[in-house]
């Protein structure tokens, strides 16, 4: 089997109808640059017809696609990795098995690769966040800043620093094959939750160029938040930056600094801990690791759970959900909302929720958790927080 410029590996398991349209809309892609691309699909065992109708679909299209279908499930991050390996080729792009690439991704990509050389690592692009039904549909990065649509970063922590987006990166990144792999035998960690392959790219790039194209190239599909979100996000990146740290010295420092203005994910997280006391509470140390911060030692604040105990919110959590808390729920926009819901804050009133046409509150589900959530902050620190902090209007679920 020749060696192709760069695979598509596509990891599926229990979607075989995303699955299935996938392959059938990419082959066409694939078939006028045959020459340089192969495009496979790895199966985790899904029982659910993604195997009969696959293996159709690769017996018609062959030495174009390929299909493998694992004996047992063997864990999502083991299938991912799978893809890699059996990718023969010096690019390997890992697609969801949901997410939609443009009409002309090869014929922007291939380019960019062969442009980009032996030193580069990486090739990141822009793209659209939507719904499963493909609504609501919005850019990563809506500020292009300027009119150069391709950026090149010699030294990739520069980039890492700038336009480092966490996992949503899956989809949005072509990387070099043999990056991947030296980063998985460099630095694979088992305690990064579901961001090993992440951690295992940043290390493999140190060294190598990276390149970034402005334009979007692929559709993502959202989904909503699960119970483990705020564990994977908040722990499992904080890791990924603490392992990449020596690769990368002040990447961990950056992190934090990054997490503490990222006021809507702190306030969902400290929603999530709230309403799934019990599934936080044994991993209390790993978020007091992870939010630790200079202002520990003025004490922290507690979230309830439900036999009594309480759970222990390092103060720099608790600040910044308060100040979060302010603009979110809120939603001010004039000056006199503004001041009318500091003085019920102050007085212990209920936060006043805003009807803005600019802004939209939160369902009331979180309304409910925001509210247990202050009764049990840090009264001086939230005292603190509205007079000395700017009120920040943050866009809902950006």
């Amino acid at each position: 089997m020749d060696r192709k410029l760069l695979t598509i590996a596509i990891p599926t398991y229990k979607r075989c109808k995303y699955a299935v349209q996938n392959v059938k809309y990419l082959l066409p892609q694939v078939l006028a640059h045959q020459d340089k691309v192969r495009l496979i699909v790895t199966d985790n065992h899904s029982e659910d017809g993604t195997f009969e109708q696959l293996t159709e679909i690769a017996e018609q299209n062959p030495g174009v696609f390929k299909f493998y279908e694992q004996k047992e499930n063997i864990g999502w991050m083991n299938n991912f990795f799978f893809g890699i390996e059996h990718s023969d080729s010096e690019f390997v792009f890992l697609l969801g098995d949901d997410d939609i690439v443009s009409p002309n991704f090869l014929d922007v990509v291939i380019p960019l690769l062969e442009q980009g050389g032996d030193r580069l690592g990486m090739l990141h692009f822009n793209y659209i966040m939507a719904n499963d039904n493909l609504s609501g549909g919005r850019l990563l990065y809506p500020n292009l800043e300027n009119e150069q649509m391709i950026l090149n970063y010699t030294d990739a922590s520069e980039f890492v620093r700038k336009y480092h987006k966490g996992p949503s990166f899956i989809s949005s990144v072509i990387f070099r094959k043999s990056c991947m792999l030296k980063g998985k035998e460099l630095n694979l960690q088992p305690d990064t939750i579901d961001y090993s392959w992440f951690l295992c790219l940043y290390t493999g790039i140190v060294g190598y160029e990276v390149m970034f194209y402005k334009m979007p190239l692929c559709v993502q599909r959202v989904g909503g938040f699960y119970p483990r979100y705020c564990m994977n996000y908040v722990v499992g990146m904080y890791n990924v930056f603490k392992y990449l740290d020596p690769y990368m010295p002040g990447v961990l420092h950056f992190w934090k600094e990054k997490f503490a203005k990222e006021h809507d994910t702190i306030a969902m997280c400290i929603n999530q801990i709230i309403e799934y006391r019990e599934l936080y509470l044994p991993y209390e140390q790993l978020f007091a690791e992870a939010l630790a911060s200079r202002d520990d030692a003025a004490g922290a604040g507690t979230l309830p759970t439900t036999d009594g105990e309480r759970l222990r919110v390092p103060p720099a959590a608790t600040f910044v959900y308060v100040e979060h808390a302010t603009a979110t729920l809120c939603r001010l926009s004039r000056p006199r909302v503004h001041a009318a819901h500091r003085r019920r804050q102050l007085d212990g009133v209920r936060p006043l929720v805003s009807r803005s046409r600019h802004h939209r509150p939160l369902p009331h589900r979180h309304l409910s958790a925001h509210r247990v959530a202050y009764r049990h902050l840090d009264a001086a620190a939230y005292g603190a927080s509205l007079r000395h902090r700017p009120l920040r209007h943050q866009q809902h679920g950006g």
